[in-house]
């Protein structure tokens, strides 16, 4: 695929390619980990399951911030620990370094949608 392309291509890290069945076709994982701050401005947490204590509903707050002291490399790819949407649908947001930022932004790929986080 492009986007692997790139990736490889620029030296970028801590991405995963899962090939799937359809050739050129990946899943991405990001394998560190990074600390979302939950405490940032409407962050929601609804639905609280009182038998797991997991959450029904997590919602993003505006800005993403990471914790205080979270480095994310220039080249690098990250997950947050805590995961958003609802139910079984929740996935963790996909953060990267401000270079792979700018070689991603440049490269015009469909369907990507970045914004600015603080860290």
């Amino acid at each position: 695929s492009k986007a692997k392309a790139i990736y490889e291509s620029a030296g970028m890290t801590g991405l995963r390619f899962i090939p799937l069945a359809h050739p050129n076709l990946y899943a991405v994982r990001a394998e560190p980990v990074v600390q979302y701050d939950s405490s940032c401005q409407y962050t929601r947490f609804e639905n609280q399951c009182v038998t797991c204590g997991n959450w029904g509903f997590v919602g993003i707050g505006t800005p993403v911030v990471l914790m205080p002291g979270t480095v994310v490399p220039p080249l690098g790819f990250a997950r947050t620990d805590l995961e958003f949407a609802s139910k079984d649908e929740k996935s963790p947001l996909l953060i990267c370094g401000d270079e792979a930022a700018k070689i991603l932004k440049s490269a015009k790929l469909k369907r990507l949608d970045l914004e600015k986080i603080k860290a």
